[in-house]
């Protein structure tokens, strides 16, 4: 015949109750010996300081009379953005890196460069900005 055991209401309370005073007692125990529960609010650790963003510096863009990509290039003229650009023989045009406002030459512009082109007042060509990507 098989035994049959049976759980008592007093046994589990017992076994409640030595939990929780163990719970109590460890408790009792960390608050005796100096170890807090909620750090005071000095002992917070401080939040890093965040950088500051950067100073941009932001020049600004002459006035352009033609701007766009340049579609042929050759000795006396250029056409940029289907516009005709004549070179004048007697005052030689200023070539100019947009990025670092650097002196370039003519040879530094093929055709596809992005450029800003300044014309003078009999609309030949005065200034050649050349532009490392487009301006949006």
């Amino acid at each position: 015949m098989a035994k049959a055991t049976r759980v008592t209401a007093s046994t589990s309370r017992n076994g409640f109750a030595r939990g929780a005073v163990g719970s109590l007692g460890m408790l009792l125990m960390l608050l005796v010996c100096g170890i807090p529960l909620v750090p005071a609010a000095d002992e917070l650790p401080t939040i890093a300081a965040v950088n500051p963003v950067p100073a941009i510096e932001i020049r600004e863009l002459p006035h352009f009379d033609v701007l766009g990509r340049i579609d042929e290039i050759h000795t006396d003229y250029m056409i940029v953005e289907d516009t005709l650009i004549r070179n004048d023989e007697e005052f030689p045009p200023e070539y100019i890196r947009e990025s670092d406002r650097r002196q370039l030459t003519r040879s530094s512009f093929r055709a596809g460069d992005f450029v800003g082109v300044q014309q003078s007042g009999i609309g030949s060509l005065e200034r050649l900005w050349k532009f490392d990507r487009p301006l949006e």
